[in-house]
């Protein structure tokens, strides 16, 4: 008897609190927007709404304690195998299927685990994840015969040659020719080093690679039978520079944790090269295994640009709706850069989200704005950028609790949004 009266009472307390407007949600409209302005806000950001850049690299690097704000990038590539006529000057078709997926184990193998900087000596640089992957991409994905893997017979463009008067390496006509959805995808070109070049005693058959737009031309696998993994560094060596990554011994590479240093290829017996060899992937060592915070948010800016050539060589995963990667933020966030999110967005009761640049919610997505919570887009937007349609802004009630949504400055807007009348 006490437990009915028990469930009994429980369920006459639930009842009364709903009858007395209790727990509530709807969609955000335009009338119920608050608009404010910096003397109206919190004194961290008096002053300092100004439209938005989002040019800061460091907001597009990983934050470790919540990597869900950063979904991983796939970065699609296919490989083409160029040969002379008679097939001599490359692997056959059969060995060739092979080395390029070994080469695609090993790129990602690669970047598995980023490395602690060896320079400046006794450094304590951050050590974050790269954030990305590579993977296969056919022209044809319906193909069943299509596994992104080309073998093209061209004598006149087969060849690689590094330097003299027939230098090539600079060269777009082979990508121009044989590269497929350069719009797209990464076109990786296996090429031979020209049998007259290789015959000359003061010609060194080396390992080289040169990026080119987004396409990138490797030499030197064939001739030398080499394991992909001796590839893996160069490449994303290239792949760097394929998103904005300059070399960073002599140079000002734009970001403040590569030091420059005289670029030794390995350690020597005396010398600067004793002590000061670089593991970077953007300098000329032996190692390249360390990327820096400041390196992987270039990438990662890049990779968020709308309208980047870069960009478009992703797999658009934020443009359809994957509820398991929804972002829920349970404390105070702002974020300065964009960011493509592939699920839902719920802001939690007590909880604050500040947008200073653009939002991209798949198709169908929703923000959900708990009761106690606040959302800020201070002159950032919420889009679609794949050009569908998001759901809105769900926004809570409790009793006299409710969430907020406040927009500041004249960029502050939601667009591709169904419920916002």
């Amino acid at each position: 008897m006490r437990y009915f009266l028990t469930t009994f009472s429980a369920i006459i307390f639930i009842l009364a609190i709903i009858s007395c407007g209790g727990f509530k949600s709807k969609y955000l409209s335009k009338s119920e927007v608050e608009y404010r302005t910096a003397d109206q806000i919190e004194e961290r950001s008096k002053g300092n709404i100004k439209r938005a850049q989002c040019t800061d690299a460091m907001a597009y690097a990983p934050d470790l304690n919540n990597m869900d704000h950063f979904p991983a990038r796939y970065i699609r590539l296919s490989f083409h195998f160029m040969n002379s006529k008679d097939g001599t000057n490359n692997y056959d078709e059969d060995r060739g299927v092979i080395v390029a997926k070994d080469l695609l184990y090993h790129f990602n193998k690669k970047i598995e685990k980023n490395h602690q900087m060896t320079l400046p000596l006794g450094n304590e640089t951050p050590v974050l994840p790269f954030n990305y992957r590579f993977e296969l991409a056919p022209a044809n994905p319906s193909d069943p015969n299509d596994d992104g893997i080309y073998f093209h017979y061209d004598d006149e463009l087969y060849h690689f040659v590094k330097n003299g008067k027939n230098r090539n390496n600079y060269n777009t006509t082979v990508i121009k020719k044989y590269g497929i959805k350069r719009d797209s995808i990464v076109n990786v070109f296996i090429m031979s080093h020209h049998p007259d070049s290789v015959a000359s005693k003061s010609y060194r058959v080396t390992r080289n690679g040169i990026a080119l737009g987004t396409d990138v031309k490797m030499a030197g696998l064939f001739e030398r039978d080499d394991k992909g993994y001796k590839y893996a560094g160069m490449f994303n060596h290239e792949i760097g520079h394929v998103f904005s990554l300059r070399h960073t011994w002599a140079y000002d590479d734009g970001c403040d944790d590569t030091p420059r240093h005289t670029n030794c290829w390995n350690y020597a017996k005396s010398g600067p090269c004793k002590t000061e060899v670089s593991n970077n992937y953007m300098d000329s060592n032996s190692m390249q295994s360390a990327m820096t915070p400041c390196q992987i948010g270039r990438m990662h800016m890049l990779m968020s640009k709308l309208g980047s050539k870069p960009r478009m060589v992703l797999r658009p995963t934020w443009c359809a709706l994957n509820p398991e990667r929804t972002v829920t933020i349970s404390t105070d966030f702002i974020w300065e850069g964009a960011k493509d999110l592939e699920g839902h967005l719920i802001i939690k009761s007590g909880a604050s989200l500040t947008l200073k640049c653009r939002l991209s919610l798949p198709e169908n997505a929703k923000v959900i704005v708990e009761a106690g919570a606040k959302l800020i887009l201070e002159n950032g937007y919420i889009h679609n950028s794949c050009g569908k349609q998001w759901q809105g802004i769900e926004v809570q009630s409790s009793g006299n609790r409710k969430g907020e949504v406040i927009f500041i400055g004249e960029e502050a807007r939601l667009e591709n949004v169904v419920n916002f009348n």
